[in-house]
């Protein structure tokens, strides 16, 4: 349960913070290089350890550790293989210390800037996150409550993220020969599909120039779903193309789930609410079953069908969902 309460990409951002924090309060008495020395070790010790091999993390330079809170930069979470999956160009973070003594992490203000988050689905096993985050065998014996376990975030300010996904795609199975081949030639023209010798990997981009959010619940004793109020987000999808000008709303999560629930997404010429649910518990694709009322503009639809018209406007009420047959994407 420990670990379903870790993981998403809020837990992944603050890995370096809340380890940071877990005894800050030992050395916010001194300031010197011997002390921040000291402490980056055994944080970075703490980290990996609870990775137990599955992940590595590194901190480049923790540049304040006083009761102003804690800067660092250049923070990354490696996989086994020692690939990037994570990286952080500067994490500020303020916390309240005396929580710390109850471990509880919680921290009143953090400013993360710069982030590169790398998600991959090979053509075996998970995603290489949740490997990380909770790849490990399940706990067996009483739980002793950890640093892991309570954390939670007042105000959240993100800039100049971006997120490159990649996973495999094929085919469905009732296309053969030349009708598969003709089916993979279109998909390549229309998206970003790699080759490789066991078969072939789609890939997608996510530009995330600002996030800000508040009440971020990453993990609480008791409670399965992890959660945010998103004030707003400006983003770009890069297939389909959509350029989102401003979302607001709550987020939920779980491991292996993300649930919308935005009265307030605009796009380019476009005014919208989503409302329904991610989830990649199974092999394959991501599944998603949202529901869209919206007061479009026909040119911010063109990625549905690219013969609509650029010009003029209605409302619609559209139900995004995947087929009943996980093998057709």
């Amino acid at each position: 349960m420990a670990a379903r309460r870790r993981f998403g990409w809020a837990i992944a951002i603050l890995v370096g913070t809340a380890l940071l924090g877990t005894v800050s309060a030992y050395f916010v008495i001194t300031s010197t290089e011997w002390g921040r020395e000291k402490f980056i070790a055994w944080a970075i010790d703490s980290a990996n350890g609870a990775f137990n091999g599955r992940g590595k993390l590194k901190v480049g330079v923790l540049r304040e550790l006083s009761s102003n809170g804690v800067y660092a930069t250049d923070v990354s979470l490696l996989d086994t293989a020692g690939v990037v999956m994570l990286h952080v160009n500067e994490v500020r973070g303020k916390l309240e210390y005396g929580a710390l003594l109850d471990k509880f992490v919680h921290i009143t203000d953090l400013d993360v800037r710069g982030v590169q988050l790398n998600l991959k689905l090979g053509f075996e096993g998970s995603w290489n996150i949740a490997y990380i985050i909770s790849g490990g065998p399940p706990a067996t014996g009483p739980h002793l409550k950890s640093f892991g376990d309570d954390i939670r975030i007042d105000a959240i300010r993100l800039s100049d993220g971006k997120i490159a996904m990649e996973y495999p795609w094929a085919p469905n199975e009732l296309f053969r020969e030349k009708a598969r081949d003709s089916v993979i030639a279109i998909r390549k023209t229309l998206h970003d599909i790699a080759v490789r010798p066991q078969g072939l990997l789609e890939r997608r981009e996510i530009i995330l120039p600002r996030i800000v959010a508040h009440d971020v619940l990453v993990a609480k004793p008791g409670v399965k779903l992890s959660a945010l109020k998103l004030d707003t987000l400006v983003g770009t999808i890069s297939d389909p193309a959509i350029r989102v000008m401003h979302a607001a709303g709550n987020i939920h999560w779980t491991p292996d789930s993300l649930l919308l629930d935005l009265p307030s997404v605009a796009l380019p010429k476009s005014t919208a609410s989503a409302q329904g649910k991610v989830n990649w518990n199974l092999p394959g694709a991501v599944r998603y079953d949202v529901t869209v009322n919206a007061r479009a503009s026909l040119s911010d639809l063109r990625w549905v069908w690219d013969v609509l018209p650029p010009e003029g406007n209605g409302t619609a009420t559209v139900r995004l969902h995947t087929l009943d047959n996980p093998d057709i994407t």
